[in-house]
């Protein structure tokens, strides 16, 4: 008997934290780590101690030697160096109207300080208790508080209006009036994103600027800082700015640097003067004294979504998916694992092959017998793609190939209208298909060459999920439709014969089932 193994998807992490002896980080809500010397990879959940699932948010208290962990229910776990698990769901089963949603968290010490949709909440790690819930509304009110941050003795919040800020200790938090507001830059732009460092203050609003203040010389008030800001946050001593274009920029006392573009979250390690960041599949080392760096593939597929997969000659392939009645609008990748290693074809490598700069809803995959780097990607929309060397070779479109758009007369709808699924190699090597359009059934032989079966029976097919091909009598090919006509969502199975004479459709024989019945004798839907 063998093992299941979850194989996560690295391709969005959104969050890493740094520890002392490890890297974490979250990928479409699962956590991993990634041991700074040995880059050992190390998955978390259920079996490792985790008391839930769906991680939103996570930040590592270093005082305090342990992990943070924020669910997207608001749940808690605090996940210490020793791997000891402690769980904390007052805030997940406190019964209460509106969002409980945690956006962020700092430390100060055993203590953690959380920004909520609802206001601030205080918790002691160390006792596994909240110590108080502080609401900062100017009528004593709840509103969100994006982040908070603690510099010098001082609680900073920001909310969608304000930026707040009230003494750790020695006033009563609980009191709203003791929360005092910083003046606001633009007061007709609401804030999205706030932090502290060296005692100046950095907030972005709506519009993505990013203004600065010195706080301690705050008579001289605001300074725009920079534009096309998306978020801004700081570790390790640096303050981190996160373009609308996800480029990532640190900022010291003396330098403005941009460190690469594409990136998803970085942090700082002072005490050894690396840069930890994280790209598509890929975590980075920069060790900033010489400018040298280390990159930890982090083997993953490119996506989580795994609509299709496709087995060819030791070979898994994996494509997102999807469609119904309608486009899902969902960027394309290939991934393709083989060897224990996943290779992924990025979005970006296939959208500049179509006129429109899209590549969306892949549905499915076939490779060829003789060569499984030559295999072919359908598109539900956009064509049909070819690779050969495990490179795009070309896209088939109407406009080289034979493939039918649903609008082939309106030049603003037929590019995004190449519906194409259920792919299949016969004994031939030829690559069955379907094709929404006049003439659904479609070929395409061993010279690349087009071919149309038109048969009636399934003329108004609209949507086709297999294309199977009898095993035993080649000749027989079984169309199993979910849609077969537009304006429907009934189902049926088409079954042709094709004798062995493509050419000849005069001796083919064909069949629709629209009715299947089990072993009583009555219908199945």
């Amino acid at each position: 008997m063998g093992t299941w193994r979850i194989h996560t998807s690295y391709a969005a992490v959104n969050d890493i934290a740094l520890a002392k002896n490890v890297v974490y980080g979250v990928s479409t809500g699962n956590l991993f780590s990634v041991d700074k010397e040995s880059f050992e990879m190390r998955q978390y959940g259920s079996l490792t101690g985790l008391n839930d699932s769906d991680v939103r948010l996570i930040e590592y208290a270093n005082d305090f030697g342990a992990l943070f962990i924020a669910y997207a229910n608001s749940n808690i776990d605090i996940l210490f160096d020793n791997g000891i698990v402690i769980n904390i769901s007052d805030i997940a089963k406190k019964n209460m109207s509106g969002s409980k949603a945690i956006n962020n968290v700092s430390f100060f010490g055993s203590i953690a300080y959380l920004a909520c949709d609802f206001g601030i909440v205080e918790l002691d790690m160390g006792k596994q208790e909240v110590i108080g819930t502080y609401v900062l509304g100017d009528e004593g009110d709840k509103v969100p508080v994006y982040n908070v941050r603690v510099e010098e003795g001082v609680i900073f919040a920001v909310t969608p209006t304000d930026v707040k800020f009230a003494p750790r200790t020695g006033v009563n938090l609980l009191n709203y009036n003791n929360w005092n507001s910083i003046s606001n830059p633009d007061i007709a732009k609401k804030n999205i994103g706030m932090t502290t460092i060296q005692n100046n203050i950095y907030l972005v609003k709506e519009d993505n600027t990013l203004y600065y203040l010195d706080n301690s010389n705050a008579g001289n008030g605001w300074s725009v800082m920079a534009n096309n800001v998306r978020r801004v946050y700081s570790n390790g001593g640096l303050l981190f700015i996160e373009n609308i274009y996800s480029s990532i920029s640190t900022y010291g006392s003396v330098s403005y640097t941009p460190i690469a573009p594409f990136l998803f979250d970085a942090v700082f390690d002072p005490d050894n003067n690396i840069l930890w960041y994280v790209t598509e599949n890929k975590l980075v080392a920069i060790y900033t004294e010489d400018d040298t760096q280390e990159e930890i593939y982090l083997n993953g597929p490119a996506s989580h979504n795994a609509w299709r997969l496709r087995y060819a000659d030791g070979r898994v392939f994996s494509v997102p998916g999807g469609r119904f009645a309608v486009q899902y609008n969902m960027d394309g990748y290939i991934s393709f694992h083989e060897d224990g290693t996943w290779n992924n074809i990025s979005n970006y490598m296939l959208r500049f092959a179509s006129p429109t700069t899209l590549c969306q809803d892949l549905v499915d995959v076939a490779a060829d017998p003789d060569d499984v780097t030559h295999f072919w990607a359908a598109s539900y929309g956009y064509g049909l793609y070819e690779f050969r060397g495990d490179t795009l070779y070309k896209l088939h479109t109407y406009a080289n190939s034979g493939i039918e758009t649903l609008f082939p007369n309106d030049a603003s709808q037929r590019d995004y209208y190449m519906r194409v699924d259920a792919l299949a190699y016969d004994e031939q090597k030829n690559l069955w298909f379907f094709n929404s359009g006049d003439c659904p059934i479609k070929y395409m032989d061993a010279e690349g060459n087009t071919h149309r079966m038109s048969y009636p029976g399934v003329a108004e097919a609209s949507t086709v999920k297999d294309i199977l091909i009898n095993a035993f009598n080649p000749n027989q090919k079984f169309v199993l439709c979910e849609r077969y006509q537009r304006s429907s969502d009934k189902s049926m199975i088409f079954v042709f014969d094709d004798a062995g004479t493509l050419s000849d459709m005069s001796d083919d024989k064909y069949r629709t089932i629209s009715l299947l019945y089990d072993q009583d004798n009555k219908a199945i839907h």
